[in-house]
């Protein structure tokens, strides 16, 4: 290979290198994870920085307390040796003893025993003295690295939140690492963005990070409902639905609330409507989601909002356009229509709802005109859980 084509084909391969990082930067995901890796370095280290003035005294007067206690033992250096050298001897003379023990017998033996029993004594007592002479130097430095324990947690962090956003930057190193990219937990996705988990994670002020709800960051509001359930196992998706394998804002289910939010997240985080499959159940509609396990149960104490779908199906005479349904009550009718038995196979969560608060064009009533616009979704979000739960499964995804 000639020196020029050796060129170009660096020349290449830099070009690819430089492609490939630029494409693992713009991630949304990942400008996320480095937001708040900073926010946090920064709300860490002005911790550190207040632990560190209010400790400062009392660390003064316990590393004084500890240089005094080394002086002391110095002092006391020759004294330590003469005690090490008698309990050296003690103990080789008393295992000598012991091997005489052994194999002796009658007066012999006592006398064995009594010799045993002396030096064994006597070396415990230099033990004690040898503890004694050591205790002012270890209460010392407990007392010292007690005090110092929370800022030194603090600092430790502070090294490595400096080294995982430094580590963040470079490309493809995701892939080596599952800490420092797309995160899993129960087998779901779901903390890639929503860092703070179960017990949340505090980075003090919020200014400055991306469009993203501060509740990402927040611990879980129920922790209770969690320990209950074991969230360990059961995850994210049981109760608030969505895709737990996505890492994109629109595929993983998240629809703003308002036209202003939808806005922001199209122009900063590329969300499309069009690309939600399963929408996630939030706020009060959660308690929709206890269907996907709890469909049989005849109540569930703290969650009656799903059972409202089921009620609602009757109340509401679904049964009239749809059909009787032997998984769904829907109070006695038996007109046939369209098989909601296969509404799984047919359509999404998300069009579900959206076809069930439209009248225009359609030949149902509105079944919620001047009901409050938070129990309206409720209701929907329940009837539609309790679809979902009696329906058959899809044959293919959504």
């Amino acid at each position: 290979m000639s020196r020029r084509q050796l060129i170009a084909l660096w020349g290449l391969a830099a070009l690819l290198l430089v492609v490939l990082w630029a494409r693992d930067q713009v991630r949304p995901w990942k400008t996320w994870q480095l937001a708040v890796t900073q926010a946090r370095l920064d709300f860490v280290e002005l911790q550190a920085g207040e632990v560190e003035a209010r400790l400062a005294p009392a660390l003064a007067e316990l590393e004084s307390a500890l240089d005094a206690a080394k002086d002391d033992a110095r002092s006391r250096r020759a004294d330590r040796k003469d005690l090490e050298r008698e309990l050296f001897g003690l103990e080789r003379n008393a295992r000598r003893a012991r091997g005489r023990l052994d194999g002796s017998t009658g007066d012999e033996r006592r006398e064995a025993r009594i010799e045993v029993e002396t030096l064994e004594e006597m070396a415990a007592d230099r033990r004690r003295r040898l503890d004694a002479m050591a205790a002012p130097h270890k209460e010392a430095a407990d007392a010292l690295a007690a005090t110092r324990a929370p800022l030194d947690a603090l600092y430790d962090e502070v090294r490595e939140l400096g080294a995982d956003r430094w580590l963040r930057r470079l490309p493809g190193l995701r892939h080596l690492s599952p800490s420092l990219g797309v995160k899993s937990a129960a087998g779901e996705r779901c903390v890639t963005c929503h860092l703070g988990g179960v017990d949340g994670l505090d980075v003090g002020s919020a200014e400055g990070l991306p469009d993203v709800s501060p509740a990402v960051l927040a611990a879980h509001p129920r922790r209770a409902l969690l320990d209950l359930h074991g969230a360990a196992a059961v995850g994210c998706v049981s109760c608030h639905g969505g895709d737990p394998a996505a890492t994109d804002l629109a595929a993983a289910g998240h629809i703003p609330q308002d036209p202003e939010t939808a806005d922001r997240w199209r122009r900063e985080w590329g969300w499309r409507e069009g690309r939600v499959r399963e929408p996630i159940l939030t706020g009060t509609r959660t308690v929709a989601g206890c269907a996907s396990c709890h469909g049989g149960d005849a109540e569930i104490p703290g969650a009656p909002a799903w059972r409202r779908g089921l009620r609602l199906a009757a109340n509401l005479r679904c049964g009239a356009c749809h059909g009787p349904d032997p998984g769904l009550d829907f109070g006695g009718w038996t007109a046939p229509s369209v098989d909601l038995t296969d509404v799984a196979a047919k359509t999404t969560r998300t069009r579900a709802a959206r076809r069930l608060l439209e009248t225009e064009g359609q030949r149902k009533p509105d079944f919620w005109r001047g009901r409050p616009p938070a129990e309206r979704d409720v209701e929907v979000a329940a009837l539609v859980e309790a679809l979902w739960h009696r329906a058959r499964p899809a044959a293919t995804p959504s």
